[in-house]
């Protein structure tokens, strides 16, 4: 067996390469959830544009190292335009009322 990194050849039970240090075999393998993944999901509730960035970051992350978690990035992302659409309507919404306020007290004409 060889080291990837500098190719130095190795012992078959070596988990180090002893001259890089880069960790051989599937000790390597990460089959976590990538923080940023659920970091998204979470910040899709409270700040949509934050949790949009962090949800694609934590897709492109899953899909490039092959690991699991696409599905809550991708809830993530899906929730942050939700919610970013319902707090346009919101907005715009709570404007018309305040304009309408702002005429019937004769403040702007």
């Amino acid at each position: 067996m060889f080291c990837p990194n500098c190719d130095r050849q190795l012992s078959d039970n070596t988990t180090f390469c002893p001259d890089c240090g880069m960790r051989i075999g599937a000790a390597s393998a990460d089959n976590s959830t990538p923080p940023v993944a659920i970091v998204g999901f979470v910040l899709s509730f409270i700040i949509p544009l934050a949790g949009f960035i962090c949800s694609i970051i934590g897709m492109n992350k899953c899909k490039k190292e092959n690991r699991p978690g696409h599905g809550i990035a991708l809830a993530g992302l899906i929730i942050s335009i939700v919610m970013w659409v319902i707090n346009t309507i919101v907005s715009f919404g709570f404007l018309g009322y305040l304009f309408e306020y702002l005429e019937n007290t004769n403040i702007i004409s």
